[in-house]
């Protein structure tokens, strides 16, 4: 008869079966857990791509080269920036610009009327005293 302790092939099948199956059973749990992660740090990834671009596309648009150029330059500012209400000034003053530009433009038109009828006036003085001056002699 074989000692107590000595375990035989069959039973050592069964135990190697079982520790495959917890191994097997860990490595799928541990195969998830990894695709789960890679998953979230994909999308963490994509986002910081897209929040870093958005944030260089706004800076371009305020006439900075990148977005930790306009960081700084709000860092450093001594009073806080209200952007839109320099935005909305900026459109006011541009409206009123293009007002102003359009009453130039009929001063302008109203000036060279003027000149001209000043002209047409200086004219006909000077034929009056062409006139008087001929009637004078005489």
């Amino acid at each position: 008869m074989p000692p107590a302790d000595a375990y035989s092939g069959a039973e050592l099948r069964i135990r190697d079966k079982a520790v495959q199956e917890k191994h097997d059973k860990e490595l799928g749990a541990q195969e998830a857990k990894y695709q789960r992660l890679r998953h979230a740090y994909d999308q963490l990834s994509n986002d910081y791509f897209t929040f870093v671009k958005r944030g260089d596309n706004i800076a371009v648009r305020l006439g900075f080269r990148s977005f930790p150029e306009l960081q700084a330059f709000v860092d450093v500012a001594d009073e806080q920036i209200p952007y839109k209400h320099l935005s909305e000034r900026v459109d006011e003053l541009t409206a009123e610009l293009a007002e102003e530009r359009r009453e130039s433009e009929a001063m302008k038109d109203v000036l060279v009327k003027v000149h001209e009828e000043r002209d047409f006036l200086l004219a006909q003085l000077a034929e009056r005293n062409i006139g008087v001056e001929c009637a004078g002699s005489s």
